[in-house]
């Protein structure tokens, strides 16, 4: 699917007003593909990671519980290095709870205005909360790989669509690891397994490839291309 990018930060980050009514529709129909198409390219993009995406939930391998939203599995082209991703989507934008508008057009005092209050607002509502393992946080729970990947490393994965950042500076990396132990979470919650989160930007991958040039980005999104489809049969 072709997908128009200034079109796209404005409808999640800068909506004109009643646009925002509509975001949670777009995005059960299109953000979860989205999402995890943009951080593939993003790795691809550079030429060094051959990328797979798995639309099968990761899980604790019980019947209950706690699940993800993908697996993505990484090969480093160079030194044949793996990483499997369990990757957990949020595609939270300014019209969520919380939220802030940032405009595609924007100097650096507003995008790290916007990082600051989108990261310390995760800090304290997501990982440094009594509850947990919540819908955030549950991405640090070990996940039962797929046999194929029995052997391949497993690292967690937040995918944020807002644009959020720990970066001081003001051009923030849509892409940065952060030591859990630097997380604040609760004693109570084990977390032992990982001590790396990566966290990924869609709305910063976006706006940086806007900066280059970039206007239109074909970027294959199955499920969303499907149930468009089944919409265009429903309404012919």
């Amino acid at each position: 699917m072709n997908l128009n990018l200034k079109n796209l930060i404005t409808f999640w980050d800068d909506p004109i007003r009643g646009d925002n009514r509509h975001s949670s529709a777009i995005t059960g129909v299109i953000g979860e593909d989205l999402n995890a198409a943009a951080f593939a390219h993003y790795l691809e993009k550079a030429g060094k990671w051959e990328v797979s995406v798995s639309a099968d939930s990761p899980t604790l391998g019980k019947r209950s519980g706690k699940r993800l939203d993908r697996w993505i599995h990484t090969k480093n082209k160079d030194t044949g290095e793996q990483i499997l991703y369990q990757c957990e989507i949020k595609n939270w934008a300014a019209s969520a709870i919380g939220g802030r508008r940032l405009p595609v057009v924007c100097n650096e005092d507003e995008v790290m205005k916007a990082a600051v209050h989108y990261w310390h607002g995760q800090l304290k509502d997501s990982f440094q909360t009594a509850n947990q393992p919540n819908g955030v946080t549950k991405v640090l729970l070990p996940m039962r790989s797929p046999e194929q990947y029995c052997q391949v490393r497993i690292e967690p994965l937040l995918i944020y669509w807002m644009p959020v950042s720990n970066s001081g500076n003001g051009n923030p990396e849509p892409f940065f690891r952060v030591p859990v132990k630097e997380l604040g979470l609760p004693d109570t919650f084990v977390h032992e397994s990982f001590e790396i989160l990566n966290i990924f930007s869609v709305s910063f991958y976006f706006r940086e490839l806007l900066k280059s040039g970039v206007d239109t980005l074909s970027l294959s999104l199955p499920n969303a291309e499907r149930r468009i489809q089944v919409l265009e049969d429903i309404l012919a």
